[in-house]
């Protein structure tokens, strides 16, 4: 059996890599003050203004604040006027500014819906389903829309690339470090998996002790298992001599969690680790014992920082949404310049992602993945895999005890077309653990 490992953003923000979205919008507005023009009026009561406009916006300040002492963006965004448009959701026109200027957004997954509500906005607009009334505040040119998520895109690149250079593994904490690597490397639990998984790892694993007791018997002091597992194997062996029904009895010892990891090798057989994000901190962690490094793949669905062939993939991919039709049924192609599913086919990564799928049963982990709507084609796709066993979340755990695990589970709710199926693969709360115990 294999192990499937999707790795979100939440994933470098436990290793304390600032890729969140705040991160960036600060960064954002810090490369606003950075050009920002000085000016001084010519009247001498007059404040001094900073002033800072490119094709995008048209900013200057309210007052003789200086920008460059301000701590967050909300205080700069509040320091300046926008003379080229007002920051409210309707007039959307911009929408470099519209994300700039927007203090509730929390994540990516929240960057690229708001792209996806511009360009479905552009859609109706295109198909006359825009009252007239509205249609000069709204964003209708989706060249405009494009070469906007473009400069979005850029800056984020350059802004990543920054952070990863800066990153060390070294100065990561080495409790925390072990926690993450002792899940990748963990054995399975027969009680997260759906019934077939059950079934299946017991097959295997009979298939192994059988495959033991045939190379033994020809020659005891050279077979193919190591030493430990011999001896493990030769006790159960002695162990089931004197049962009558001995199938029974080993499947009884697989599921008691007090005999199955002295007994049993259940490590997975092969890992992927399919990293959505564009940074690359997975690498430090694609070593683990008793796993083979050629049995331990990495693949980056949305692309790499550093490869010009493995270009970024930032956007949409959310296929069964209602709306999505609508957009492919304007036979325009400008109107799917950013959504991931036609990306996908720039490389052969979607394509390796399913072979592995194909490979054998797999259980899937989830590392600091929010598993929204901007992925759902994708995680649809996996999720409901005839070879997916289980679904296996690592929340995050505040000081309260509190914990995303319910927000992690809504959104996985989502990406299943079959509910019954939903509820036998995510493994439920109780079997489940945080990413990180802060506290250990």
């Amino acid at each position: 059996m294999n192990r499937i490992i999707l790795i979100g953003n939440g994933f470098d923000l436990a290793h304390g890599l600032k890729t969140g979205y705040e991160n960036f919008i600060n960064s954002l507005w810090k490369k606003i003050i950075d050009t920002a023009e000085y000016t001084i009026s010519q009247n001498y009561n007059s404040p001094q203004e900073y002033h800072y406009k490119n094709e995008y916006v048209d900013l200057v300040s309210l007052n003789s604040v200086d920008i460059k002492k301000l701590s967050n963006y909300e205080q700069i965004k509040n320091t300046f006027n926008v003379r080229n448009e007002p920051l409210y959701k309707s007039q959307i026109s911009n929408l470099f500014l519209w994300i700039i200027s927007e203090a509730m957004l929390e994540s990516w997954y929240d960057v690229e819906q708001m792209f996806y509500e511009s360009l479905c906005y552009c859609a109706d607009f295109e198909s006359n389903k825009i009252p007239s009334s509205l249609r000069g505040k709204i964003f209708k040119n989706i060249d405009k829309l494009n070469q906007n998520f473009n400069v979005i895109k850029s800056d984020l690149k350059d802004y990543l690339i920054a952070i990863q250079n800066e990153f060390r593994f070294e100065n990561f904490d080495t409790g925390k470090r072990k926690q993450i690597n002792n899940h990748i490397y963990s054995q399975f639990r027969l009680k997260d998996l759906e019934n077939k998984g059950v079934e299946f790892l017991i097959k295997e694993e009979m298939q192994k002790f059988q495959k033991f007791k045939e190379a033994f018997s020809e020659n005891p002091q050279f077979n193919s298992f190591n030493p430990t597992i011999q001896e493990r194997y030769r006790e159960l062996e002695s162990m089931l001599q004197n049962k009558r029904d001995t199938d029974k009895y080993f499947t009884k010892y697989i599921k008691d969690e007090n005999y199955a990891p002295y007994f049993f090798d259940l490590l997975p057989d092969n890992i992927l680790f399919l990293n959505f994000n564009y940074t690359n901190t997975e690498k430090y962690y694609t070593q683990g014992d008793g796993i083979k490094k050629d049995n331990i793949e990495t693949i980056h669905i949305h692309g790499k920082l550093d490869n010009p062939k493995d270009p970024l993939i930032f956007g949409y991919g959310d296929e069964l949404c209602d709306k999505y039709k609508a957009i492919e049924n304007l036979n325009d192609n400008r109107f799917l310049e950013h959504i991931k599913s036609i990306n996908y086919l720039d490389t052969d990564n979607y394509k390796k992602m399913v072979q592995f799928m194909e490979l054998a049963p797999y259980q899937i982990f989830i590392f600091g993945h929010s598993c929204g709507n901007s992925d759902r084609t994708l995680l649809n796709t996996l999720f409901e895999h005839e070879n997916c066993v289980s679904i296996k979340p690592f929340f995050w755990e505040k000081s309260d005890r509190s914990t995303n695990y319910n927000n992690i589970i809504s959104n996985i709710s989502r990406n299943f077309n079959n509910k019954i199926l939903m509820r036998d693969r995510v493994v439920n709360k109780e079997y489940c653990t945080p990413l990180i115990f802060e506290n250990q």
